[in-house]
């Protein structure tokens, strides 16, 4: 006979991934002569659903080396740059019990820059960064069960055993 019984587990019922490029701008004191070297520092962000999407807020901190004065001397900028993404959710199912539903954002690409350079007074750079989103909620399956009986060793078996066969 055939035996169902009711689990109640955690479903993925909905996922989306979204690129983002961006351009900021930074500007020195002094006139930039050429970009020296250009990285991402300091990454955070929170996430929420909102509606049928969900938001990701953050921020990092853009650093530049540079140098200037005709190339004769170098200096670095950091500047603090806060973001705000929308990532658009494809549906599987939205059968679940409860209103529950949790948000898992991931860093599918961290911010990093793809480009960097010199234009008149300021150094303009450009980043890349990826995230992906899971909606996971609670839903009820039905699964078919049936009486098993485990095979344990009997005490006979468990004393025959030679416990000294590594000095053979």
């Amino acid at each position: 006979m055939q035996k169902y019984e009711e689990v109640i587990t955690k479903i993925v019922i909905g996922k989306g991934k979204k690129k983002y490029v961006d351009t900021y701008t930074l500007s020195p004191n002094e006139k930039p002569s050429n970009v020296l070297g250009c990285w991402v520092i300091n990454h955070n962000f929170t996430s929420e659903r909102v509606s049928e999407d969900v938001v990701v807020r953050g921020s990092y901190d853009i650093n530049v080396w540079y140098s200037h004065n005709d190339n004769t001397e170098t200096k670095s900028i950091s500047k603090r740059f806060n973001y705000q993404e929308s990532i658009k959710i494809k549906y599987n199912d939205k059968e679940t019990i409860g209103d529950d539903i949790n948000v898992y954002v991931r860093v599918i690409t961290e911010p990093n820059a793809l480009n960097c350079q010199v234009e008149g007074n300021e150094i303009i750079t450009e980043l890349e960064k990826e995230f992906g989103a899971d909606l996971v909620s609670e839903c009820k399956v039905r699964v078919r069960t049936e009486d098993m009986v485990e095979n344990w060793p009997e005490d006979e078996e468990i004393d025959n055993i030679d416990t000294d066969y590594l000095s053979k």
